[in-house]
Order: structure tokens, then C-alpha cells, then sequence
């Protein structure tokens, strides 16, 4: 064997190979933050039909049971406290006499609990409303709109609009066509 052509096998990569490596790692790593982005849109759109979804209930069963159906913010998931945020949870309950307040006789018909901590969520401009009541005759009191946010911000911010009449839709603007708030 002549030594001049002799070459030992290499222990590492080629330039080559370390290429390709390094490219398919970029794309799983773009792929990888593509998908939280997709995770993120999907946990705000699930909370917000989730809270469609009860609205929804809350006005099919006034207008079914020709009784006042309330959601109000509720913590322990029992009774209404207007010391709560709707973050904190809600229920929707049979209001039968409109008082605004779960009484011992009145149907518990869902209850949500808490938000996770990275969501946000209030009723009104300042977020003062604790209970909205579907009427009868499906009409809403007090309307305005629910505004939902995530760790992301207002730009990603999504709001369900409550008109008079009872019907509901989801947005990404306030009710004026104005850029929702997150605060």
C-alpha cells in the first residue's frame, strides 16, 4: 500500500451533510413556532365559542321556559358576585323572578369556571356589567360586548357583541367599528 494515498476514514461530518443537518433543523424549528402561533388562535377562538355556545342557552331557554335566563359572574360557580371578574367563571341560571341573583329555588343550567391566567375578559366599555339577562322574548339587557384577550395583546383580541335584540356576534372590532382595548 502506498502511503501518499492513504487516506485514514474521518470521524465527523462533511460540510455537506452538517448543511443539510442544520436546514432540516430550521425548518422543524419554523414549523415549531408556526404551530404555537396556531395553538394560541385556537385556545381564544375555543373560550370565545365557549361563551357563544352559553349565551346561545341562555336565550333559547328564556324564550322556551317565557322566563328571564341570567349569566352573571360567579367564582365558586353557585351564586352571582358582582365582587368577580368574569375571568374568575360564570353561570347561566333560570332567573325566574329577574332579580339578577341565583335564589336556592332558581335552575342552575351551566357553569363555567375560571379563565386560564393568560386570558382576560369583561362585559361593557369598563367592564362594570356582572349579569346580562335574556328576556322572554330573546332580548338581551344590558347590551354591549364581551371582550376576550389572551397573553398576545389587543391586536389579537376578540369580541362578542350582545345587541338589544339578543342576537350575538364575534369580532375584532368594538361595536363602532373602534380597535378593542385589552385593559
Amino acid at each position: 500500500m502506498d502511503r501518499s494515498t492513504y487516506r485514514p476514514p474521518s470521524g465527523g461530518f462533511t460540510f455537506q451533510e452538517m448543511l443539510v443537518t442544520l436546514a432540516i433543523g430550521a425548518i422543524l424549528a419554523a414549523g415549531a413556532v408556526g404551530t404555537a402561533v396556531i395553538v394560541e388562535e385556537n385556545r381564544l377562538r375555543g373560550e370565545v365559542n365557549g361563551l357563544v355556545a352559553h349565551l346561545s342557552l341562555a336565550r333559547s331557554e328564556a324564550v322556551k321556559r317565557g322566563a328571564p335566563v341570567t349569566l352573571c359572574t360567579s367564582p365558586d360557580g353557585a351564586a352571582c358576585a358582582s365582587s368577580a371578574g368574569w375571568k374568575e367563571g360564570w353561570i347561566v341560571f333560570a332567573d325566574d323572578n329577574g332579580n339578577h341573583v341565583r335564589d336556592e329555588d332558581e335552575d342552575l343550567l351551566r357553569i363555567r369556571e375560571g379563565l386560564a391566567p393568560d386570558f382576560r375578559l369583561r362585559y361593557g366599555e369598563s367592564g362594570t356589567y356582572h349579569h346580562l339577562t335574556y328576556k322572554p322574548d330573546g332580548s338581551a339587557s344590558p347590551n354591549a360586548t364581551f371582550t376576550f384577550c389572551d397573553g398576545r395583546g389587543a391586536t389579537k383580541a376578540r369580541a362578542i357583541i350582545v345587541h338589544w335584540t339578543g342576537r350575538t356576534r364575534i369580532s375584532t372590532k368594538k361595536s363602532d367599528g373602534g380597535a378593542l382595548a385589552c385593559g
